[in-house]
């Protein structure tokens, strides 16, 4: 037999000494065992044949159409192709592992998330805006609500540390409500708000100190997005059209250093080396402006990406841009900055759901990015290869617009208020992946054998053993059947409703093939409800 552990027995030179590691083919026949399909081939064309009735179900010339067929079609959660090389254009599900078995072992699975918690930190006319994430102690601003403290070193049972409405000698009531972006440099937090910038001393959690830089003495003089490169912290301006650089490394006494720089609707900005990108919310360029002398920033080309943009997020050499569309479907950006006079647009994305600004903000989470849309949704896209970035799914959220995301370790917090502005609050997803830092791993076995078999049956113990997973209960109705894919009957079915159910919720009908998720009141519209199952 070939393939991902090549012969019995193998002898392999591991850390200068040599070892002879035996792996019994039984180990290879109980992977196929626990396999909704396996592919193959027979030298012409490709084969998927199901791993429950031994029945081959579809053929192909193509090895990507078989298995995707594959991927689409599993209900065990994995999928094992044999003797073919990993084919491109595969789009991966959440919860499905592909093993490949050559030339190397590789598991694909995209990471799938789960509701942990979510709370209402504002109520009245609010409105909910960033989070800042510092040695698991969590800062929220926002609009006409107070700043929050929160500590999470207790992931599942966030505590409220800190609660701040007013301050002196703050005027609190005209300028810090307005708290939009927020940054921490050693003790102090630096928020950019109505009439500038406002700096929190908060070293002292029971005597918080607060000052504010001002660049003027209305609501359009407040800083938008920023970013920080050395001692330079540069903003968006864009009720008064502005680029902003202020030296901040005395964060408690800030010093303007330029803002006479021009760029209509400036929104947003992120930073490259000597080059800042800005978006614009008014017009459909991206600019590109020269900051190797913050005295005298300029700029060097625009880019017409075809639509108003909101936030910007930089991977390596690529930038993904969200739009400002106020209706209709939204849109992303992929631009291509290897040579920055002269930016591409490589790509535009459409937003999955019908609903704009798309990508309102973004964060990435190794070959992941999570972007926020209105509508409440979180969506999560691939961008291992950012000129073929798509979007894998999304999970919507009990906010409506949706103003901030984060990911920190493996957890995504996502910021938002209600479409009437009643409700402002904050929701914590987990990320759950079969192999966390293992994803796309190029494990070959000439040279670790031992951990790529290790990583193999770790892989067959949690397909057989645990699985997760979104169910809909359809709207006006009160029971959904979940086929949970698991070997026996689960001893451990969790629930956690991704919206506000109508009223109770629980688990009944536990079989070896399904559950059914119940509520005791129909629902006026689509409840997802994540769940996990134990055997």
């Amino acid at each position: 037999m070939s393939g991902i552990l090549h012969s019995w027995p193998i002898e392999i030179d591991f850390n200068r000494a040599q070892i002879r590691s035996r792996i019994r083919e039984s180990d290879i026949l109980d992977l196929k065992s626990v396999a909704s399909y396996i592919v193959f081939t027979d030298g012409s064309k490709y084969y998927a044949k199901n791993g429950s009735t031994g029945m081959i179900e579809y053929s192909d010339v193509d090895a990507s159409n078989v298995v995707q067929y594959a991927i689409n079609n599993t209900s065990k959660g994995i999928v094992y192709v044999k003797g073919v090389n990993k084919p491109g254009g595969i789009v991966y599900k959440p919860r499905v592992a592909v093993v490949y078995d050559m030339p190397y072992f590789d598991v694909v699975e995209p990471p799938s998330i789960y509701k942990l918690w979510s709370i209402t930190t504002g109520s009245g006319s609010v409105n909910a805006r960033n989070i800042y994430v510092e040695d698991d102690i969590l800062y929220l601003a926002g609009i006409y609500e107070p700043f929050q403290i929160y500590d999470i070193s207790d992931i599942d049972s966030p505590k409220l540390v800190l609660s701040i409405s007013s301050i002196t000698p703050v005027n609190w009531s005209t300028i810090a409500p307005n708290m939009m972006n927020i940054t921490k440099i050693g003790n102090y937090v630096i928020g950019s708000t109505y009439v500038g910038l406002l700096i929190l001393d908060v070293s002292r959690l029971d005597s918080v100190k607060a000052k504010v830089l001002a660049l003027g003495s209305t609501s359009d003089y407040y800083i938008h997005g920023f970013a920080i490169k050395g001692r330079y912290l540069y903003g968006a301006m864009h009720r008064i059209n502005r680029f902003a650089v202020i030296d901040i490394s005395d964060p408690w006494n800030p010093v303007v250093v330029n803002w006479s720089l021009q760029i209509p609707g400036a929104h947003d900005v992120v930073i490259d080396d000597n080059v800042a990108y800005v978006t614009s919310y008014t017009t459909n360029n991206l600019y590109v402006v020269d900051i190797s002398n913050p005295y005298s920033p300029s700029i060097i080309t625009t880019l017409n990406l075809g639509f108003p943009q909101s936030y910007v997020k930089r991977v390596g050499k690529y930038l993904f841009v969200g739009d400002h569309i106020g209706v209709g479907r939204g849109k992303m950006a992929v631009v291509k900055v290897f040579n920055p006079s002269q930016p591409q647009l490589v790509k535009v994305i459409d937003c999955p759901i019908y609903q704009p600004k798309f990508g309102y903000w973004m964060d990435v989470w190794g070959d992941y990015l999570f972007a926020i849309s209105d509508g409440g949704y979180v969506h999560v896209l691939d961008i291992s290869d950012p000129e073929n970035a798509f979007v894998i799914y999304s999970v919507q959220t009990e906010w409506f617009y949706m103003m901030h995301i984060l990911v920190y370790n493996d957890i995504v917090f996502a910021r938002g208020h209600t479409q009437d502005l009643s409700r402002a609050g904050l929701t914590a997803f987990k990320i759950d992946q079969l192999f966390k830092h293992d994803y796309k791993s190029r494990l070959w076995y000439n040279t670790d054998i031992l951990r790529q078999y290790t990583l193999l049956s770790r892989l067959i113990d949690d397909i057989k053993n645990r699985r997760t997973g979104v169910a809909t209960i359809p709207a006006g109705s009160t029971r959904i059947t979940v086929s949970h894919g698991l070997i026996t009957t689960p001893s451990k079915v969790l629930i956690t409703p991704l919206g506000s159910p109508p009223g109770k919720l629980w688990v009944e009908n536990i079989t070896s093939t399904s559950f059914d998720i119940v509520t005791d009141t129909a629902t006026t519209s689509n409840l997802n409800v994540a769940w996990y199952a134990e055997v």
